[in-house]
């Protein structure tokens, strides 16, 4: 998981039964850019990316943000090839509506997985629930944390945007039901000749 402070309560060992699960805090995407976490390429299986909230308190926009994960997004892929990408959507509020759009087209683009995090919001009035973040900031509280958590363990687990390179115990299976339908065709075939 790479992000901002936002990730300082989430609890990786509570994200996945059986994938290890680390976080590299990056405060902003020039950060997430430029100082990529060392791993061995082919053990990272999934990449998360939660970062623009700084960038947008810096002064960025919503066009840019989305470019500027872009190329962090593009600089994983080809660091981790193997891995699936993950965009987490920014704490959502006025200010980030228009840049979450961009995130959720970027991963459809992409073909990540996006994690969003509308269970921050109340339905009926589609306005931030109370002790989401803390105050009009975009940092989240330990019960926004809770949903931001429980949007990325879903994603995690998630079959969404995985092939076989990701997932070859599916591949496996696969295989095998092809190998076994065959091996039934050709039993059947051989006592057809038999009588």
């Amino acid at each position: 998981i790479v992000g901002d402070s936002n990730l300082d309560s989430i609890v990786p060992g509570r994200l996945h039964d059986s994938k290890q699960v680390r976080k590299l805090k990056r405060t902003t995407m020039k950060e997430a850019e430029e100082n990529i976490a060392w791993a061995p390429h082919d053990k990272v299986t999934d990449v998360i990316l939660h970062i623009g909230a700084e960038d947008m308190r810096k002064g960025m926009n919503a066009t840019e943000v989305k470019e500027g994960i872009r190329r962090v997004l593009t600089k994983y892929k080809e660091n981790f090839k193997k891995a699936r990408v993950h965009l987490s959507a920014l704490p959502p509020s006025e200010s980030k509506q228009e840049a979450n759009w961009h995130l959720r087209e970027l991963a459809q683009e992409t073909k990540s997985n996006f994690i969003s995090l509308k269970e921050m919001k109340d339905r009926r009035t589609k306005g931030l629930i109370a002790g989401m973040t803390q105050g009009n900031r975009d940092v989240i509280t330990p019960k926004g944390a809770k949903v931001l958590a429980a949007g990325m363990k879903r994603s995690l687990y998630s079959k969404a945007n995985l092939d076989d390179t990701h997932d070859e115990g599916r591949a496996d299976n696969l295989l095998k039901a092809s190998l076994d339908a065959i091996s039934k065709k050709v039993a059947e075939i051989l006592s057809q000749g038999e009588t």
